[in-house]
């Protein structure tokens, strides 16, 4: 018997027809910039660069031949003909989000998306992943990275989002996740021992203002509100302040020997122990702390479980610093600390 396979042909009438619709990422960045009104904070969003949203949304413009902003000096508003289609985009977006995160909640998979600072997982992750693949060799794991200047951002979406597990820096209030405290961040000043001048620095506190200090324009104040912790309010920089666009690069600067750098402790262990790094203050100030957090309907989901008890875990076995206080409910979820 003859068996015949039929191949199924789309006809011109059958096929999609997409060839109005603009490319993603003009269409992602568009959406970032009408809802927020800042080039700026869409890019810390989408983790690019101001001029990278700039030229999607001129694309985005030229694609549909009008202009979606008005734009004024520093500031942007919608136009008209802006507002409805940001508003249909908006809706196309969360259409999308519902539906990817149905499929994705439909199986308990073993992959996992893990979301943290480029500096938490060059410093602190990276270094101990391979233990968590060793005695989890099926759960495949992908980390991307945002700023810790986007994680400080209260209205941090939780209940929308495409990751299980989030390493994040901050207040550990985020509306929709259960956080869990990992590590609390102890501030000090640190220099490469290459630096010029590092000789005069004798950890005494006032000698600092003898080297540059480095400044994350981030946190422009982080300088003064360090020192008026060390009840040195009236403490002032003698040499040219530097200037970085975020904290992972002020602390490579650092170690490149341009001047002084503001960080955590345990974050600088490494450096410190292998000499690229010298603690110049024998003083640190309690900040903000790392949290691990989950949205609240996949908290319990296996992989994510299995990672929080692992992280949680080495947390105990290097004796980071814990957070100070007890569990504590609220109406955005579960706050944990290790104590």
């Amino acid at each position: 018997m003859q068996v015949k396979h039929n191949s199924f042909r789309h006809g011109a009438a059958d096929m999609p027809k997409f060839r109005n619709m603009p490319p993603m990422s003009c269409l992602k960045a568009f959406e970032a910039a009408a809802r927020i009104l800042s080039f700026k904070e869409a890019a810390n969003e989408l983790c690019v660069t101001p001029s990278a949203i700039s030229h999607q949304i001129k694309s985005l413009e030229a694609f549909l031949g009008t202009e979606l902003f008005i734009r004024n000096g520093n500031s942007i508003n919608l136009s008209e003909k802006g507002r409805q289609y940001a508003f249909v985009t908006r809706q196309a977006f969360e259409m999308l989000n519902s539906a990817s995160k149905e499929i994705m909640l439909s199986t308990d998979s073993n992959q996992l998306k893990v979301i943290t600072s480029e500096f938490f997982k060059d410093k602190i992750l990276d270094p101990i992943l391979n233990d968590f693949k060793k005695h989890h060799p099926t759960i495949e794991i992908e980390i991307d990275t945002i700023s810790d200047e986007v994680t400080l951002q209260s209205d941090m979406d939780f209940q929308d989002c495409l990751f299980d597990v989030a390493l994040i820096w901050g207040v550990g209030e985020w509306p929709g996740a259960d956080t869990w405290g990992v590590l609390e961040t102890r501030i000090s000043a640190f220099a490469s021992p290459k630096m010029k001048g590092i000789e005069e620095l004798n950890g005494d506190i006032s000698t600092i203002n003898k080297a540059p200090w480095i400044v994350n324009k981030q946190f422009p104040s982080a300088w003064m509100w360090w020192l008026s912790a060390l009840g040195l309010s009236n403490f002032s920089a003698s040499q040219k302040l530097l200037e970085a666009e975020s904290f992972y690069e002020s602390y490579n600067m650092a170690v490149a020997g341009e001047g002084l750098v503001l960080a955590d402790k345990t974050l600088a262990a490494n450096d410190v122990n292998s000499g690229k790094l010298v603690n110049i203050s024998v003083k640190d100030i309690g900040s903000f702390a790392y949290y691990l957090c989950s949205p609240l309907d996949i908290s319990n989901k296996r992989s994510v479980k299995l990672f929080r008890e692992w992280l949680l875990n080495q947390a105990t076995i290097h004796k980071w610093p814990p957070l100070r206080g007890m569990l504590r409910q609220n109406t955005k979820g579960n706050v944990y600390s290790l104590k």
